[in-house]
């Protein structure tokens, strides 16, 4: 992992690392693996986690570089509509020094129906925020 090596910022060296984790560390559910990686070297190590787990190791990377980074919580419904129930989903906030601002990095992993980038602004999350009436 040296994704200061293959970039010339800070921010090159956050998306890197962001695509690593969204592309390559494998979501358990969308594998349908019975494994509970927690920690960012167990994820790594075993190339899967839940969100929670893809979060924690994409901040220890940000964090190993200087880079601010912190966790947020979202609250998701698990199949789109408010009677399906909810669920808390992950993801990380990290600083950006070059616009002077806090932004949301999501790297779950895409899928069908589900898609993150790494974007400032706007931000393109897994999950989009709505609004409930």
């Amino acid at each position: 992992m040296e994704f200061q090596q293959r970039g010339n910022t800070k921010q090159e060296w956050a998306k890197l690392a962001f695509e690593f984790v969204r592309d390559e560390i494998k979501h358990s559910f969308d594998i349908n693996s019975t494994i509970a990686t927690v920690l960012a070297s167990e994820t790594l190590e075993k190339r899967e986690g839940i969100c929670f787990a893809k979060a924690h190791l994409l901040a220890a990377f940000l964090r190993g570089m200087g880079i601010p980074s912190g966790f947020c919580y979202q609250r998701v419904t698990r199949k789109g509509t408010p009677e399906s129930g909810y669920a808390l989903h992950g993801l990380n906030a990290v600083y950006s020094n070059e616009s002077d601002q806090w932004f949301h990095l999501d790297p779950r992993g895409n899928k069908p129906g589900i898609s993150s980038e790494f974007s400032v602004h706007p931000e393109k999350l897994a999950y989009p925020p709505f609004e409930l009436n």
